[in-house]
């Protein structure tokens, strides 16, 4: 892959955006085809807010670096003592300068990233949507930007694997990249998993790809007030017009259905209110108490 070189002097602009200032939306789904591009593309249409695309890890390498670094500090606090006592006679070999530094850095190479060509776009508020994290990696952003707000997208665990099963992204199709049905399921759980038990002081709203397409109104107007944004600014038309990327009819096939038939999934599951499908074998009578507890409280 041919890389773009930096030259040194080009496209040095000064950062427009306040640090201080800056509100960013971070867009988590229950992974991929959980209907984050839907919800982008709603985002998007409100002049002020520029939501950007999948970045393929990158957030999440930037938090395991963090993390990497913070493990060092105890060690490293102590060599830059011994450095400033004994100079290079000490041992420093775990020298680093403070944690909160990596921190300052890491803000600005997102603002810089995002936020400013975001603001060339006429955007105040900006942010990027992501199917690979869950809310550690919120958490981490939260650190970043205190002033940040998080959505959180679930759909029903059979409808994103049977769209991903229909889902032809390159030769081997996105369920085989993914690692298979089972690795998919394993990803909705630990998500939604996360999102759930994500911490207290986390501004978050959870919100069901559901209730998004059938309630579309009602809806928009709830992340509007969670956003603090104008709902009237949003154009829910986008919401009509389907965009399905490289998709094919969805679709389950027998390992599909075998990576769906577990207690712990429908555990997860039951928590945004959902239950197991009428096409899902019903051999353990677990399955069958689970559908039976989600319609009493439906009707509760």
């Amino acid at each position: 892959m041919t890389r773009e070189k930096w030259k040194p002097g080009v496209d040095l602009r000064p950062m427009k955006p306040d640090p201080d200032d800056s509100r960013p939306i971070f867009v988590f789904a229950s992974g991929w085809r959980s209907g984050s591009t839907l919800l982008q593309r709603l985002l998007c249409t409100h002049p002020d807010v520029m939501i950007w695309g999948e970045n393929r890890g990158l957030v999440g390498h930037l938090a395991e670096g963090l993390g990497a670094v913070e493990s060092l500090q105890k060690w490293s606090e102590r060599h830059r003592t011994l450095h400033a006592e004994r100079g290079a006679n000490a041992w420093i070999a775990l020298l680093n300068p403070p944690v909160s530094e990596l921190m300052h850095g890491l803000r600005d190479l997102l603002l810089r990233y995002y936020a400013a060509p975001s603001l060339e776009e006429g955007a105040t508020r900006w942010g990027f949507k992501e199917v690979r994290y869950d809310a550690s990696v919120a958490e981490f952003l939260h650190q970043l930007f205190p002033e940040a707000r998080f959505l959180f997208l679930v759909r029903h665990p059979s409808d994103c694997l049977a769209s991903a099963r229909g889902t032809t992204l390159g030769r081997r199709g996105l369920l085989v990249q993914s690692g298979g049905p089972q690795a998919f399921v394993d990803q909705w759980l630990r998500i939604v998993n996360s999102f759930h038990d994500a911490a207290a002081d986390l501004p978050h709203h959870l919100l069901l790809y559901e209730d998004l397409v059938a309630h579309p109104a009602a809806a928009t107007s709830a992340l509007a007030r969670f956003l603090d944004l104008d709902e009237h600014g949003f154009d829910q038309r986008v919401l009509d017009h389907v965009e399905r990327g490289y998709e094919q009819p969805p679709r389950l096939d027998r390992a599909d259905l075998r990576s769906l038939r577990t207690r712990r999934l429908w555990d997860t599951a039951a928590r945004c209110g959902y239950e197991p499908r009428p096409e899902l074998p019903s051999r353990s009578g677990w399955l069958e108490r689970a559908r039976r507890s989600m319609r009493d409280r439906a009707k509760d």
